[in-house]
């Protein structure tokens, strides 16, 4: 059984193909002290098939909400896929 990482970065998206490698390469680049996952939960997304967990056009706080219960982390970063 592994430990849970230190930290869980919940990201949302929604239509976000062209910004979300540029995000995820700026979250990766982050020290942090222990373990991190990253937690991408897309709100409908309508293009290329990546391979994100969908919800459907619920909204940014739903899929938000959705990431933070699957983290079994209790730090939690929250970020939009057009933040880098």
């Amino acid at each position: 059984m592994h430990a849970a990482p230190l930290l869980s970065v919940v990201m949302s998206r929604f239509n976000a193909a062209l910004r979300i490698e540029a995000t995820l390469f700026s979250v990766l680049a982050q020290q942090c002290p222990g373990d991190m996952e990253v937690i991408v939960r897309d709100d409908g997304f309508s293009g290329d098939p990546a391979q994100a967990l969908r919800d459907t056009q619920l909204g940014v706080a739903a899929a938000r909400n959705c990431g933070i219960e699957m983290s079994p982390c209790a730090c939690k970063a929250l970020i939009n896929a057009d933040d880098t």
